[in-house]
């Protein structure tokens, strides 16, 4: 059993930098405590502190990943929420370290029928060594739980 601090869950663990002006280069970025990897670049960066020089067109703003984030993404080439629909998968991108997880919520995307119960749930945990330190990443798939999903997980990327 771990315990609530050693917990990580995808919904507090992506950052994404403001950027207040159309520019190549983004100064001022400012990272929380923690172990952070750029979504981009898999770049590794130790939180509180600030990144200068960030390098960093409109198309990709800054974004990092918390160490132990699960991160739910449409497959690539999905532009828009009906085609991340209609392709059936949901890919996951991991940073792992350390045990950290993450539920998948699902409803029909349409209605209300959610604040019923309408909707199915799917949990993914992930076991990798701590910082720094090499080893194995275990990622696991739970049961489908409350239905019919349209989306099977699958670990696309791990930063």
């Amino acid at each position: 059993m771990t315990s609530p601090a050693s917990r990580r869950t995808a919904t507090r663990t992506p950052w994404l930098a403001p950027v207040h002006e159309d520019s190549a280069v983004r100064d001022g970025i400012h990272l929380p405590e923690g172990h952070w990897a750029d979504h981009w670049t898999g770049r590794a960066h130790e939180g509180r502190q600030t990144i200068d020089g960030y390098r960093a067109l409109l198309d990709t703003l800054p974004l990092f990943g918390r160490a132990g984030a699960v991160v739910p993404m449409f497959p690539e080439g999905a532009t828009d929420w009906k085609q991340g629909k209609d392709a059936g998968r949901l890919d996951l991108d991991i940073h792992p370290e350390g045990r950290s997880s993450f539920t998948v919520h699902e409803d029909d995307g349409r209605t209300r029928a959610h604040e019923a119960g309408a909707s199915a749930t799917q949990r993914v945990d992930v076991s990798a060594p701590e910082a720094r330190r090499s080893g194995t990443v275990d990622v696991t798939v739970g049961a489908l739980k409350g239905g019919r999903t349209w989306a099977r997980p699958r670990c696309a990327r791990a930063a």
